[in-house]
């Protein structure tokens, strides 16, 4: 993974490419200021903001409990918080690994990024037991559910463990928990024996077996080593039909969403350049909420109109990365709302529609870049489980995205992009957008 400022991201892997080019690290050094266009409007528009921001629950409820805050409610209320591997999408033994409890118990400080003014980071410390001395910058959201429910694992101070080691061995804790949750079902199932794992990889020793199992994996010692580069590779080498239970699209190991309760977001987890990934274009708010920026009413058990509101968010948070804005001020700024943004740091104007082009031309060179290293519509279909099992209890009971959905949001998207069937974008759309 890549470290920066007590953090670290290990998403996708980026450190071991960099490892892959013998590149330690990328210094910057500046030496002379950045003037804003406007340094008198901008502070105006910083202070207004910060005062609409504060009003919000969402930040309130954030700088108390982190990114984790809304557990409960993904879980109890919405019955989408995958369990065990994805076998289930109610995490009954949840307490403990929720906020609610651990903040007040574990927390010693709040930490933020750079100059924010929103700490959702938590200074995460074990003092007594079997893992003192765990001391991490979170546990994030994402945390909570990849080497917590989806490993059945309830032992929070073993999650801040497994998080920690990860952290130290460089690998990112989405794929590193699904992983192990996969072997676990695998073990659950017998089609991996106790001695080829070499430890009690089981549900029930979670807690003991998920931070070992996870400085296996960084090390690539014994079992780790066929684990250690995710569950579509360890389904291959493992074989024996464990294909069925890896959950991944494109490779990449999914975040906290049962999408088949979700399924505007389970198109997005196809449609993203990397592979499953909530943040290429943040679907799960508009279809857990109902409603956001343009659309009220939205049905997330529905596949109905997904094609176009995922291509649309997608360029929607685009424009977010492409200036470095925080993605939790979506909801303030939208995009209307960055244009004085923008105006007032770089001088320049734009009109939403002209931002959403650029998200849009941004989204397609990465897309086009995909087909070139010859990533189609075949490589971006969502696993077994998601299109065969049923969500089996809770308020999502009963839910699954079917064949005929999954290709029927699919060929809307297409249409809506102006890309053929097979995912590649057309030569007039590269041409309308300047790219070709």
């Amino acid at each position: 993974c890549i470290d920066c400022d007590d953090r670290q991201s290990g998403r996708a892997g980026l450190g071991a490419v960099m490892g892959s080019k013998n590149l330690k690290a990328i210094v910057v050094r500046g030496t002379k200021d950045l003037e804003p266009s406007d340094p008198d409007a901008l502070l105006e528009i910083a202070l207004r903001y910060q005062k609409i921001m504060e009003a919000a629950p969402s930040f309130i409820e954030d700088t108390k409990y982190g990114t984790g805050e809304f557990l409960g409610w993904i879980n109890k209320e919405k019955g989408v918080f995958p369990t065990r591997n994805w076998q289930e999408g109610v995490f009954k033994e949840r307490e403990q690994i929720d906020p609610y409890y651990w903040a007040t118990r574990y927390v010693t400080k709040n930490k933020a990024c750079f100059a924010c003014t929103k700490p959702c980071g938590k200074l995460f410390e074990v003092k007594s037991g079997k893992f003192a001395g765990v001391a991490i910058d979170g546990l994030e959201y994402e945390t909570l559910y990849s080497l917590g429910s989806t490993c059945g694992n309830a032992s929070i101070e073993s999650v801040a463990r497994a998080n920690e080691v990860c952290d130290l061995v460089g690998i990112d804790t989405i794929s590193a928990g699904v992983t192990i949750g996969f072997a676990m079902e695998l073990v659950q199932r017998g089609i991996l024996t106790e001695q080829e794992v070499g430890m009690r990889l089981t549900w029930d020793n979670a807690a003991d077996a998920v931070p070992k199992m996870c400085e296996m994996m960084g090390n690539r010692e014994g079992f780790g080593d066929v684990l250690s580069e995710g569950v579509k590779r360890a389904a291959e080498k493992i074989g024996r039909g464990s294909a069925r239970y890896a959950i991944h699209t494109k490779g990449m190991e999914p975040p906290a969403y049962d999408v088949r309760g979700m399924k505007g977001h389970g198109l997005a987890f196809m449609t993203s350049t990397r592979g499953a990934c909530h943040l290429r274009a943040g679907f799960y708010a508009p279809e857990l909420v109902g409603k956001f920026w343009r659309w009220e009413g939205i049905d997330r058990f529905s596949p109905e109109g997904k094609g176009e509101k995922v291509a649309t968010m997608e360029n929607f948070m685009c424009v977010y990365d492409s200036i470095g804005l925080c993605k939790f001020s979506r909801g303030f700024f939208l995009i209307d709302k960055l244009r004085e943004v923008i105006k007032a740091i770089t001088g320049l104007e734009f009109t939403e529609d002209e931002l959403l082009r650029i998200g849009e031309r941004i989204h397609t060179m990465k897309g086009n870049f995909n087909v070139l290293q010859g990533v189609t519509r075949k490589d971006w279909l969502l696993p077994p489980r998601i299109l065969e099992d049923p969500i089996p209890d809770g308020p999502s009971k009963g839910s699954k995205i079917s064949v005929e959905e999954m290709n029927r949001m699919l060929d809307d998207y297409m249409a809506f992009r102006k890309w053929t069937s097979d995912g590649v974008p057309t030569p007039e759309k590269l041409k309308e957008l300047e790219i070709a």
